[in-house]
């Protein structure tokens, strides 16, 4: 998508809500940027990538005109903020995870650091692209996984 890099070491998670909201709530509430640079860009991503960025879009739903701006805020906010505690270890529960391989090793490091035992199907594609492009494919695997059919990575 629109990369937007910030060192989150130099700004406390308040401020980068209140810097990132304006720009984010407007596609939620109405579909799309309302700056035009940003939907400039927008376009231009999607030239670069095709379907995965409408795809991705499109996952979005388009307007919500029902969503707060104060209700988004809350929302990232505490995404920002709530910890995530390490080797996390639920007895009978498995933690099943769509890893994006394009995401980058980071993400796998992130998941084997927070769960003790996480189940990794790998694929071949960008974060969200299994659930926004091959919905039908990502809707086998959770069956096959809700069977215990699926064999990870």
């Amino acid at each position: 998508m629109i990369e937007l890099k910030i060192l989150v070491d130099d700004i406390d998670y308040n401020s980068l809500t209140e810097l990132l909201v304006p720009l984010i709530y407007p596609v939620i509430r109405d579909g799309q940027f309302k700056s035009r640079l940003l939907r400039k860009k927008m376009e231009k991503r999607i030239q670069q990538m095709g379907d995965y960025v409408k795809a991705f879009m499109t996952m979005l739903g388009g307007a919500r005109p029902y969503v707060t701006a104060r209700s988004c805020k809350n929302q990232f906010y505490s995404d920002l903020v709530t910890p995530l505690p390490d080797k996390i270890d639920v007895p009978g529960t498995e933690i099943h995870i769509f890893y994006a391989l394009k995401m980058g090793e980071k993400y796998r490091a992130r998941y084997q650091q927070h769960f003790a035992h996480p189940i990794i199907h790998e694929q071949d594609m960008q974060h969200e692209e299994l659930l926004d492009c091959h919905p039908e494919a990502w809707v086998q695997l959770v069956r096959q996984i809700a069977c215990g059919e699926a064999a990870a990575l």
